[in-house]
This record gives C-alpha cells, structure tokens and sequence, in this order.
C-alpha cells in the first residue's frame, strides 16, 4: 500500500437481500404470483463499495484508493459469510465476526411495478451490533497508523455508538480523517449528535420530511437545517437526495453569502426509449452516495454542482437495471 494512498473505510450493517417483484403490492391475507424473484447481498454501506469499487476500476481519478468494509457478519466459515465476501471482490472485508452465528441479517423486498414502490420487512439475524470499542480495534487493524489519509463513512445505524465512533476518529491526531454520515431513518433519534461532528452529511427526503414537514424541495430542507444546526467541522458538505427529483447540496464557507450551492433536477433516462420502466430502485441512495464519494475524494477539484450531477446521472441509471453491475464502467465508457 502506497503512502499517498487515500483509505475509504465504510461501517454498516450487511443483509441478505431477497427481491420479489410483483405487478402491483398484495392486499393483506391474499395470494399473488410474482414476477421475479432475485437474491443477493444488499445493505447500505455494501452496496455503496460494490458501486465504488466498480467506478474507480473505470473512472479516472487523482489517487490511489483502497476500500474496506467493516460489518457485523455471523461466524468466518458460514455460508453467508462466503457469499458476502464473493460479492465485493474490489472490498477488503474487515468482519467483526460472530461466532456460532450462521445467518447474516436479512430483508424480504416486495417491489411494486405499478407504483415503483418496494415494501422492506428485515431481521437483524440475532448478531449482537458493533460496539465503540469494537470498531475503534477493527479500525487501527485495517488501516495502519501510516495510512493518515481515511475517509470512513458511516450508515448511521444506532446514534449513540455512532457519535461514539466520530468522537473516537477525532481524537486520533496522527490521521488525517474525513467522515461522512448517512442520515436515513428519522426515528434513529440522536443521529444528529454524530452528524454535526462530520465532514459531508448525506440526508434522505423522508429525514427532510420528518424533521422540518417539507415535501417539496430539498434547498428549502438544506437552508433550514443551516439556520438551526451548528455543524463544528470546516467547510462542511450537506447533501439531501429526493429520489426521482434529483438531489441537492451545499458547502459551508466561513461567510454565508460564499456557501457554495448545487441543485440538480435532471435525472437520466434511457436514450431513445421514452417509454422505458424503472426496474430496480432498490440502492439507489446507497448508489448515490457512491457517486459523491467518488467526487469527494477522487475528484476534489471539481464543482459541487459536477459531483452531484454524477452522483445523480449515476443513481438515475440504476433504476433501469437490477443490481449494480456494470454502473462504472457505463459511466465512462466512450
């Protein structure tokens, strides 16, 4: 590993993920025949390296990356185990092992064609969550003390061990470590503790939503949380994605009248085929959140504006395919 190496470490929870997809979503206690159904290894955190992984094996960029996940997974030699290790060949897997336990966590996805909705029940498989502790040792073992430059982004899972964990990464003097922070779920109270110790906070329109009753704009969602959140780090970047309608975001400057900006509300669609369906939107966030990584750090002299249209272009794109293969290179290819 190269000195100039820049580390992205990515802590979140991994699921097995089962997809039916059904034409239309069932009314309670009738049958209904699905028209598809997929299984393989989702979770937030993953499924952002999987697509990181694949856009930097593509995409020019300014540094050398390495990328690593550090998750709760049940016993080394289970078979869910194997199968999570074999879906992110580009990822170091920085288990946080549970012995004896068998079965990864998992989701049962009902996703509706009619309405392009998708309907999560999951299991958290029994393994106990990380501890503060627990990530801090997994953490100096997966990235050596000379390794300063890391980049650790966090699901934001359970708010106090999560504040927890920032705190303990700005202690460490020696690195030079940026975070970033996923603020999904709005009943996750407390979440906001960690986010205001972050460098880039990427909130969801249902957190929007929930926090300030906002349906219609996510610049409206960002200025308010400006106006009543003080965030500690230098030039902070808050982003708000709002599904189908784009994303938006802003970088703090020490003036207010210097924010920097950014709005996009044109997504992409395939060309020539006006009449094209979305097929998968599950990851879509998680697949966002890759592009912005990708930008962040490989490409940080660009405009905000250029990483969220990526980010965007990119989110767009995996809607009309399953899964994530392939997103990188279909991003630059000629």
């Amino acid at each position: 590993m190269a000195a100039n190496t820049t580390n992205v470490v990515c802590v979140g929870a991994v699921y097995i993920d089962t997809i039916w997809t059904v034409p239309y979503f069932p009314l309670e206690d009738t049958k209904l025949r699905a028209q598809k159904v997929i299984r393989r290894r989702g979770g937030n955190t993953a499924n952002t390296l999987e697509v990181l992984s694949d856009i930097l094996a593509h995409a020019p960029t300014e540094n050398e990356t390495e990328l690593h996940l550090i998750a709760i997974l049940p016993d080394e030699k289970s078979q869910d185990t194997a199968l999570i290790r074999a879906s992110l060949p580009g990822v170091n897997v920085a288990g946080l092992f549970r012995a004896g336990h068998q079965n990864a966590a998992s989701s049962m996805i009902i996703q509706s064609r009619r309405d392009n909705t998708r309907t999560i029940v999951s299991h958290g498989g029994d393994l106990p969550e990380v501890t503060c502790e627990e990530f801090v040792s997994k953490f100096r073992a997966t990235v050596p003390e000379t390794q300063v430059k890391t980049w650790v982004h966090f699901e934001g899972r359970v708010p106090a061990v999560t504040a927890a964990c920032v705190k303990a990464l700005r202690a460490m003097e020696s690195r030079e470590c940026m975070v970033s922070l996923e603020c999904e779920k709005p009943d996750r109270k407390g979440l906001e503790f960690a986010a205001v110790l972050a460098d880039v906070v990427f909130f969801s329109r249902l957190w929007a939503q929930e926090m300030y009753g906002i349906v219609h704009d996510p610049l409206v969602f960002l200025k308010k949380e400006l106006g009543g959140v003080e965030y500690t780090r230098p030039n902070v970047v808050l982003v708000c994605t709002w599904g189908a309608k784009g994303a938006a975001a802003v970088r703090l400057s020490d003036k207010p009248d210097k924010h920097e900006w950014a709005k996009v509300e044109d997504v992409w669609r395939p060309p020539g085929d006006p009449e094209a369906q979305v097929v998968d939107t599950v990851g879509a966030g998680d697949t966002f959140i890759a592009g912005m990584l990708y930008g962040l750090i490989n490409q940080p002299d660009t405009t905000l504006l250029s990483k969220l249209q990526y980010a965007v272009q990119i989110a767009s794109r995996k809607v009309y395919q399953d899964g994530f293969q392939g997103l990188g290179s279909a991003m630059h290819s000629a």
